[in-house]
């Protein structure tokens, strides 16, 4: 989603700014954080008839943010764009914020699919490496297993604050369903959104369109 910012900045060359447009956010997935790159001009004639940029910020926020970010930053105590106003773009065509909001809505998507995971076990990494790694041990015990069926192989695998926990194959397998599970549901909930989002039928309802705080809602 890509609103611009109305509020009076100094460059610092002095020139005044007005007119603050997020561009991009570079997403830290393992910290949470994403970094907004926030394009600014002097006023709104000046981005409308593409003018040189007159400043680039960056601003650190957190990654569940990206999809309001503009409301965000204008929120942010202390924040360069604090009490700023978000307006429309006056460039923006409907499939344009469709495209953005779909590309901001994904982000969110892969950060849930990939967070650590609660389990019975601890909280383990949930990332698709974390997903894999379980998977090529529950082959190799499978394969253990069927070489001895007396024994009940186990492995030592890493929690997300790098204490150890020991699994066997049981274990492994329930942590596998989990993660499947996991997977599964943020997908559902994705797809959903991304029928809303083909759907609206105007700039406001798209953008209206964000990831539900609660996975279940």
């Amino acid at each position: 989603m890509t609103l611009p910012i109305l509020k009076t900045i100094t460059a610092a060359s002095g020139v005044p700014l007005n007119y603050h447009v997020v561009q991009s956010a570079d997403i830290n997935f393992t910290a949470g954080k994403a970094v907004v790159r926030v394009n600014a001009w002097a006023h709104q004639e000046a981005y409308d008839r593409g003018a040189p940029l007159g400043h680039v910020e960056f601003v650190s926020i957190d990654l569940m943010d990206v999809v309001r970010a503009e409301a965000t930053l204008i929120t942010q105590a202390n924040g360069l764009f604090e009490g700023g106003t978000v307006v429309p773009d006056s460039k923006d065509s409907l499939e344009a914020v469709r495209t953005r909001q779909w590309a901001s809505l994904k982000a969110t998507r892969d950060f849930f699919i990939n967070a650590p995971l609660e389990t019975p076990y601890g909280v383990l990494d949930g990332d698709r490496a974390a997903r894999e790694a379980v998977a090529q041990a529950l082959a190799l015990m499978g394969e253990q297993i069927r070489l001895d069926a007396t024994v009940n192989p186990s492995l030592e695998f890493t929690r997300a604050d790098n204490s150890v926990v020991s699994l066997n194959r049981a274990q492994l397998s329930e942590i596998a369903l989990l993660m499947g599970q996991r997977v599964q549901e943020v997908r559902a909930v994705a797809t959903g959104l991304r029928q809303q989002l083909e759907q609206a039928g105007s700039i406001e309802a798209v953008q209206g369109i964000v990831w539900p705080m609660d996975l279940d809602s």
